[in-house]
């Protein structure tokens, strides 16, 4: 069984895509610029300690999450209520928080490194409770509405922790600005989303239980642990360097992690446009049309990976200088290797939204879990004498080995299902 794209349907696509891009490129150049405020109001050191901040939260948020935003995207059977994905991740969100604090006592870190870490926490939280509206939004074709949160929570973190981190000189001030305005986006923005009119779902007049949030929450699971592992595989380099070469070394890696996470909010965004139409093509069993709408999508996160590379090579120390400070400056040749591992990162992250429109997501854990040991084995081998550019190729490592295996597994199974379908 096929089924068609029909003009109006190209359109959405077009249109979603337009949105999200628009609001995604604002997002990143506002945590460039947050990265680019703090490295020159500060050094690369207090970069560092909020990158060390971003490293620990992230992940812990990340598998928190479940990947609610694009399971209900791609929820092609509503199979739940927004309701019940609202109160899974409300509850989520909460223990996220808590493991946050535990995390950063435990592991020993003390006054202002502790500090920044626990409101970097809070603001994810914040972020997460607003990202979960975002996933009905985009299912009810209101697109609009992510990409101006989107734009406005890069924009209005951004500007808070530079103006409290210039008033201040203090990078926990500037931590908590943000967090605050984070909160200020979701109560203001965010949450009135969920009163809007969206599509019926058979669950939507249920009222909340305990038995269906676990349902959702064991059916979202393998989505929330492949993005922490996703999470932890980007990190995992950070917590050696920082274990190795200190905060300053983390800081000028995190330099040139920015690019690269330029770069992904545009894969983001075409992935997010494209997510439930890959879903429907899945569901529908058209695996021509999946596979000819992916490959598009493969070149699209390859030219920009491509784009970044030559980025590196052309203006790769001036772009250090100019963005951060001439302290980052002979960082060039690492930012090098750390944008060929950024094109390995982009063509991974169209193959795990793929998983997830295929309802793969238990062997995307397992994809993303093998590349996540790759990373940590050749951080552990290689950071402690290499430093940063050490880090960039275990990256490269990492991802290559996720791509491999995500793309030999999805072609192989678009041929199979495609041939039974054929001999029907």
């Amino acid at each position: 069984m096929t089924t068609a794209a029909t003009p109006a349907a190209r359109s959405s696509l077009r249109t979603g895509f337009s949105w999200l891009l628009g609001a995604n490129v604002i997002s990143a150049g506002c945590r460039w610029a947050m990265a680019s405020i703090i490295a020159k109001l500060g050094s690369a050191t207090l970069l560092g300690e909020f990158a060390i901040g971003l490293a620990i939260t992230t992940p812990v948020f990340f598998l928190s999450s479940l990947g609610l935003r694009s399971v209900q995207a791609t929820d092609a059977a509503r199979r739940f209520g927004r309701h019940e994905y609202f109160w899974l991740r409300a509850c989520t969100t909460v223990v996220a928080l808590l493991l946050v604090v535990g995390i950063a006592a435990g592991t020993g870190y003390r006054g202002r490194a502790f500090w920044v870490i626990t409101l970097v926490g809070l603001s994810k939280a914040f972020e997460a409770i607003g990202d979960v509206t975002f996933g009905f939004l985009i299912q009810g074709g209101r697109i609009n509405r992510v990409a101006f949160s989107t734009a406005l929570k890069g924009g209005f973190g951004a500007l808070a922790l530079g103006a409290a981190l210039y008033l201040t000189g203090s990078l926990v001030w500037g931590s908590g600005a943000m967090a605050l305005a984070m909160a200020l986006v979701v109560v203001l923005v965010d949450l009135p989303g969920l009163r809007g009119d969206g599509p019926s779902t058979a669950a939507s007049g249920q009222a909340v239980s305990a038995r269906r949030l676990l349902d959702l929450a064991l059916h979202a699971l393998p989505a929330g642990i492949a993005g922490g592992l996703v999470a932890l595989e980007m990190n995992v380099p950070r917590y050696f360097l920082d274990a190795t070469w200190g905060a300053a070394e983390v800081g000028l890696f995190s330099a040139a992690i920015a690019f690269v996470s330029a770069g992904h909010m545009i894969i983001s965004a075409v992935m997010e446009a494209a997510s439930p139409r890959l879903a429907e093509l899945a569901l529908h069993g058209a695996w021509s049309r999946f596979a000819r709408l992916l490959g598009r999508l493969s070149l699209v996160a390859a030219a920009v990976g491509v784009a970044g590379i030559l980025g590196a090579l052309v203006a790769g120390p001036w772009a250090l200088r100019q963005f951060f400070s001439a302290e980052f400056e002979p960082f060039a040749p690492q930012l090098l290797t750390v944008m060929v591992a950024g094109a390995f990162v982009y063509l991974a992250s169209v193959i795990n939204y793929a998983l997830l429109a295929m309802r793969r997501m238990r062997t995307s854990v397992l994809f993303v879990g093998l590349a996540c040991l790759v990373v940590a084995a050749a951080s552990w081998a290689l950071v402690p004498a290499g430093g940063g550019g050490a880090a960039g190729i275990a990256l490269a490592l990492g991802y290559g080995t996720h791509v491999v295996l995500g793309a030999g597994f999805i072609c192989a199974t678009s041929l199979r299902a495609a041939r039974t379908e054929a001999g029907r």
